[in-house]
C-alpha cells in the first residue's frame, strides 16, 4: 500500500508530525490526491497542531484558503519572534475634537490639545480587539482606544478584501487620507468632552466592550477618570458623534481601578481608595441598565493595613471571580467571589510574600517577636490563557506585575504563595503592565526607559514551531574548527523608542525615561501590540522586512513601507548580556547577525557598513 492509498483519517494523523509548512506544501506538489487534502484539511490539521494556543475561530463561510494564509501569518510570526523582528511607530489620530456645550463637536486649533501648565505628558491606557469581517484569513476590523489625558481617542482599522475593494474605488489623491500604507481603511475619533480639563479630568481606566457585549452598532467605550464620573461611552459606527449613555454613581470617589468581565451580561467592578476614608471599596455594576443613572447591585469594603494603601489593580479572572492587587501591603493579591446576588465579603484566597528570614521559629525564639512581613505593591495583574501548558481554566492561574521587578505566577489549586517567578537579571525596575500571548510568551512594561521585556512561556520539551524547521540539514563536516556559533537567549528587553540620537532631540527627559504604562493587543493571532509610554502611543508590528510570503493582512503593502520615515529605529539586548544591538534601515547593513533580524547591528561598531 502507498502513502496515497489512504484514506483522510490516516492521513490526518500523519499531518500531526509535520512541523513545518515548508513541507506540508511540498506534499501538496506531489499528486492531485495530496493536493486536495492538503488544501482541505491539512492546513486545518497543521494550524491546530503546531499553534494549539491560538484559538482561531473561522467563519460559518470560510474561504477555500483560510487555513492556508492562517498558517502563512502564524509561521510568518513565529520566525519574527525568534529573529525579534519588530517594526514599531507612533500613532496619533489626524484631526482632534472638542464638544460643544449642544452636543456638537468642532475641530480643535493645531497645537491646543494639551494644556501649557503640564509638566509630564499623559498617561495612556489602552485596550483593543478585532473581529472577522468576511470569509478571508486578513478580513478584520480592528478597534483600538486609548486616553490621551482627558482626551478620548479611538481608532477603527478595516482589513483585507473590503477595505481593498474600497481602496480600489478611491481617488489616488484621497487615498493617503483614508488608508494606511498596507491600504487598511482607517477611522479616527479624537475627542474631548465639554468642561473638561488636562490634568484635572485625564483617563485612568478604559475597557471596550466586546461585539457580544454590546447593545447598539458602534463602539461602546468605559471610562473612568482622576475627577469625575465613570461612564459608559457611545462613538457612532462612523466615529463622528460621541454620546454618554450610562453614568455609574461612585459617590465622588476615585475610581482607582476598574475591569468588566466578558459575559454577554458583563458586570462593572469598580475599585475606590481615598486617603481620607478608611479601607478600599469594591463595587459591582451591571454594565447595562434601562436607566441613565446605575448605582452598585452590591460593594464591600476592604480594611487598610497600611497608610496611604490603594487599590493598584483588578483584573476578572473568570464571570464569577475577580482579583485585586493591592501596594504596600503584606497581602498585596486577593481574589473574590462575584456570585450572581453580589460580590462577597469574605476573599477565597489571600496571597502573602511572606517573610524576609526562611527560618521564623529561629528568628522569633532568638528575637522575641516575629519579623516585619515583606511589603509588596501589585500593579498588573493578567489571567493565563486557558489553552496554556499551565492548566486548563483561566480562572485558576495568573501572573501579577509587582514594583520589585517581578513577574509571579500563581495557582488558585496550590496551597501556598506563588508557584514561579520571572525577572530580569540587569534591569530590576517596577514592572507596571502585563500582555500575555498564548501559551508562547508574555512582554512586561518596565517602569523605566519605556523597556518592554520579552519573556518566553515555552518549555524545551514542548511541541512548538520553529522556523529552523524548515532549514536543510547541514552537511556533516569533520574539519576542525575553533568557532562556535552564535546563539539566541529566549529573553530579551527592546527599547521602545528610537535609538538614532538626531530622532531624539523633541523627546524629553521624561519622555526617555518613561514608564511603558500600558499593553494591548487585539487578538491572539494578531501581529499587532500596543504600548503606552508618557505622550506616546506606539503600534508594534512582529513582522520581518524580508519576508518572500508575508502574512496576508500585509500583502497590499507597498514596496518600501519599511523605508518610511516614522518606522522607529529600536534598541534592544538579551537578558544576561551587555551587547547592545541597534536596528538600521533595511539594505544598510551588508551582513546579518546570527538568530537576529537584518535590521539589527551592535551601534558601536561600523564594521561591515555600506558606504
Amino acid at each position: 500500500m502507498s502513502l496515497s492509498d489512504l484514506p483522510p483519517e490516516l492521513l490526518s494523523q500523519v499531518t500531526q508530525y509535520v512541523q513545518s509548512a515548508d513541507t506540508l506544501r511540498s506534499l501538496t506538489l506531489t499528486n492531485r490526491y495530496f493536493h486536495d487534502y492538503v488544501e482541505r484539511d491539512g492546513w486545518n490539521t497543521f494550524v491546530r497542531n503546531v499553534f494549539p494556543s491560538t484559538q482561531i475561530t473561522p467563519p460559518n463561510d470560510t474561504s477555500p484558503s483560510f487555513w492556508k494564509d492562517a498558517a502563512n501569518g502564524l509561521t510568518n510570526r513565529s520566525r519574527a519572534w525568534e529573529r525579534k523582528a519588530l517594526a514599531a511607530r507612533h500613532i496619533e489620530p489626524r484631526h482632534h475634537m472638542i464638544q460643544l456645550a449642544d452636543g456638537s463637536h468642532k475641530l480643535r486649533p493645531e497645537g491646543s490639545r494639551k494644556s501649557g501648565s503640564q509638566t509630564m505628558g499623559y498617561m495612556p491606557v489602552i485596550d483593543s480587539y478585532e473581529v472577522g469581517t468576511g470569509s478571508g484569513w486578513a478580513d478584520r476590523r480592528e478597534t483600538v482606544a486609548w486616553g490621551a489625558g482627558a482626551e478620548l481617542v479611538i481608532r477603527v482599522k478595516t482589513m483585507g478584501k473590503l477595505a481593498q475593494e474600497e481602496w480600489e474605488k478611491t481617488d489616488k489623491k484621497k487615498r493617503l487620507q483614508k488608508f494606511d500604507r498596507f491600504h487598511s481603511r482607517i477611522n479616527w475619533m479624537a475627542v474631548t468632552l465639554k468642561g473638561y480639563l488636562e490634568g484635572h479630568h485625564d483617563i485612568t481606566n478604559l475597557s471596550l466592550l466586546r461585539p457580544h457585549q454590546k447593545t447598539t452598532p458602534g463602539e461602546e467605550i468605559i471610562v473612568g477618570r482622576a475627577r469625575g464620573p465613570l461612564t459608559l461611552l457611545h462613538a457612532s459606527s462612523n466615529l463622528e458623534i460621541l454620546s454618554t449613555k450610562t453614568v455609574y454613581d461612585t459617590e465622588d470617589r476615585t475610581v482607582r481601578s476598574a475591569h468588566v468581565n466578558d459575559a454577554h451580561e458583563p458586570l462593572l467592578a469598580a475599585c475606590f481608595s481615598d486617603f481620607d476614608k478608611e479601607g478600599h471599596q469594591i463595587a459591582i455594576y451591571p454594565v447595562h441598565s434601562e436607566s441613565e443613572n446605575t448605582s452598585p447591585t452590591s460593594q464591600i469594603s476592604i480594611k487598610a493595613d497600611r497608610q496611604f494603601q490603594r487599590i493598584r489593580a483588578s483584573q476578572f479572572l473568570s464571570d464569577d471571580r475577580l482579583v485585586i492587587g493591592l501596594s504596600r501591603s503584606a497581602k498585596p493579591i486577593q481574589v473574590y467571589h462575584v456570585a450572581p446576588d453580589g460580590i462577597r465579603e469574605e476573599p477565597l484566597r489571600v496571597f502573602k510574600f511572606g517573610y524576609p528570614y526562611p527560618d521564623i521559629e529561629y528568628y522569633e525564639h532568638n528575637m522575641g517577636h516575629l519579623p516585619l512581613p515583606i511589603l509588596c505593591s501589585v500593579y498588573g495583574i493578567k489571567p493565563i490563557p486557558p489553552s496554556s501548558h499551565a492548566g486548563g481554566n483561566s480562572r485558576d492561574i495568573f501572573l501579577s506585575a509587582c514594583h520589585d521587578g517581578i513577574i509571579r505566577l500563581y495557582d488558585m489549586r496550590v496551597p501556598g504563595d506563588h508557584v514561579s517567578e520571572w525577572s530580569d537579571p540587569v534591569d530590576s525596575s517596577p514592572v507596571y503592565s502585563l500582555l500575555i500571548l498564548n501559551r508562547e510568551r508574555f512582554l512586561a512594561g518596565s517602569g523605566r526607559h519605556s523597556l518592554l521585556k520579552i519573556f518566553d512561556l515555552r518549555m524545551p520539551e514542548d511541541n512548538v514551531y520553529s522556523y529552523k524547521n524548515a532549514r536543510p540539514h547541514p552537511k556533516i563536516s569533520f574539519a576542525k574548527t575553533t568557532h562556535k556559533p552564535q546563539t539566541s537567549t529566549k529573553d530579551w528587553n527592546a527599547f521602545i523608542h528610537s535609538s538614532i540620537s538626531t530622532s531624539q532631540s523633541h523627546l524629553s527627559r521624561h519622555e526617555l525615561q518613561s514608564p511603558i504604562y500600558s499593553l494591548s493587543s487585539p487578538s491572539p493571532h494578531s501581529p499587532t501590540i500596543y504600548a503606552g509610554t508618557e505622550d506616546f502611543v506606539t503600534q508594534i508590528d512582529v513582522r520581518s522586512t524580508i519576508e518572500k510570503h508575508p502574512d496576508p493582512i500585509f500583502k497590499y503593502g507597498e514596496p518600501g513601507w519599511y523605508r518610511q520615515p516614522d518606522l522607529i529605529s529600536l534598541a534592544a539586548y538579551e537578558q544576561g548580556s551587555n551587547i547592545l544591538r541597534q536596528q538600521y534601515a533595511p539594505g544598510t547593513l551588508s551582513f546579518s547577525m546570527d538568530e537576529w533580524d537584518e535590521r539589527w547591528a551592535r551601534p558601536a561598531s561600523d564594521i561591515g557598513r555600506r558606504s
